[in-house]
């Protein structure tokens, strides 16, 4: 009788874990399909050509014609996909997966990546209907993308793949723990500093400004961590 309880409550959690895997495959399909959705409403009324790529100065240097706009949509929908599939899939060959790899914090990360590129090929096909400025945007999508992956990487678990990977984080778990919860309020509070800012300043100004904070957001927590391994060999 007691075997059989064990092997129900194995089963139930089995069938629990699938079902979260298939909602989140699922969310993560309708999310990156909202930009062709929306392209299917307004296409029509769209410029004949429509900026893609832009400059550091926020100028516009690659253009798409209307009629391909979807293909690139396509495209963009399926590298956050692919994204997806790759940070799901990770825990497998994660040689740390016995005891550290998160699989619904990986899933997570794979979630708000696409949500990103989803974010910026909506606001791709809404700028040049709107006459928003599509660099403020793109600024605004990065910083709060950096304040969600800072609040995913306070409590992210040491592994090879997700994370501040240093010889010194990958060789110490104390390290990694240290580190990642430095990193994570950096990041967060970066990121949310960074957004608010692209409601104050031009892009131009917002420029300098963001890819300064990005290099110090990398920069700080490397070097304390550094200066932890030093700590700990005395």
């Amino acid at each position: 009788m007691g075997d059989e309880v064990i092997d129900f409550q194995i089963g139930r959690r089995l069938i629990l874990k699938t079902m979260k895997l298939k909602t989140a495959d699922f969310l993560v399909l309708v999310i990156a399909s909202i930009p062709l959705i929306y392209w299917l409403q307004v296409g029509h009324i769209m410029p004949d050509r429509v900026p893609t790529h832009w400059n550091i100065r926020g100028q516009a240097d690659a253009w798409q014609s209307r009629d391909d706009l979807p293909v690139f949509l396509a495209v963009l929908a399926g590298v956050g996909i692919l994204l997806y599939i790759i940070l799901r899939t990770l825990k497998k060959i994660d040689p740390k997966r016995s005891a550290q790899l998160n699989e619904a914090t990986a899933i997570k990360v794979g979630v708000g990546i696409v949500t990103m590129i989803t974010m910026l090929g909506l606001l791709m096909l809404y700028a040049p209907l709107k006459g928003y400025d599509i660099v403020s945007g793109v600024f605004l999508l990065i910083s709060l993308f950096f304040a969600f992956l800072g609040n995913v990487m306070y409590n992210i678990k040491q592994n090879y793949f997700i994370g501040i990977r240093l010889p010194w984080t990958l060789d110490s778990e104390d390290n990694w723990t240290r580190t990642h919860r430095l990193a994570g309020v950096l990041w967060f509070v970066g990121g949310i500093c960074c957004a608010a800012l692209t409601f104050l300043v031009t892009p131009q100004s917002m420029a300098p400004v963001f890819f300064t904070v990005a290099i110090s957001l990398l920069i700080i927590p490397s070097v304390y961590s550094f200066l932890l391994f030093r700590r700990s060999k005395g």
